[in-house]
């Protein structure tokens, strides 16, 4: 029941395989605890996901919640699960930082496969000065990013134009940011 600290790290290359009968998730890391993270790269992780439900984090997968400040999240593939750079269960805090040239992949069904950068469910989400940048996913639901929170603020982030991420009362277009429940 305690918060795990991450300050400066690196997550380089790893990859999350499933063993018999289980399922992979958390590329670079998989955190059972709440997580407060700082300054770290999580940069060319994968999941290998084989199509089990609620899999992903190509980069992370943190199943209590998440706190991410000038965090970055390049190039981390989640085959066959959500949020190719990261997947938060609970709530979410993401300050600064970038999410760039990350995939939610899948070979078979689409339905899973949201949240190119980033993917959060379900809890309140804040997102502010990041920048989301050149990712993909194979549903087409939130290549950039994909929330299902209760309530979700979007502040000064910008797409890989320099477009602004915001909240508004309609979504935009599913192809960069796909969310329920806005608020401004």
């Amino acid at each position: 029941t305690g918060v795990t600290q991450i300050k400066d790290g690196l997550f380089q290359n790893n990859v999350a395989v499933p063993n018999a009968g289980s399922m992979a998730s958390g590329g670079g890391l998989w955190a059972q605890t709440a997580v407060v993270i700082s300054g770290t790269q999580f940069i060319g992780n994968r999941s290998e996901g084989k199509g089990w439900s609620n899999t992903g984090g190509g980069g992370l997968y943190a199943n209590n919640s998440a706190v991410l400040t000038n965090t970055q999240f390049v190039s981390n593939t989640a085959n066959y699960g959500n949020g190719g750079g990261a997947y938060i269960i609970n709530r979410a805090t993401v300050v600064g930082g970038r999410f760039q040239g990350n995939n939610a992949d899948a070979v078979q069904s689409v339905s899973e496969r949201q949240g190119g950068g980033l993917y959060v469910s379900p809890g309140p989400t804040l997102i502010t000065g990041t920048l989301v940048t050149r990712n993909r996913a194979w549903a087409g639901s939130g290549a950039a990013i994909a929330l299902r929170p209760p309530k979700t603020t979007i502040r000064t982030t910008s797409d890989e134009g320099g477009r602004e991420l915001r909240s508004s009362d309609q979504p935009p277009a599913p192809a960069h940011l796909s969310c329920w429940k806005w608020i401004i």
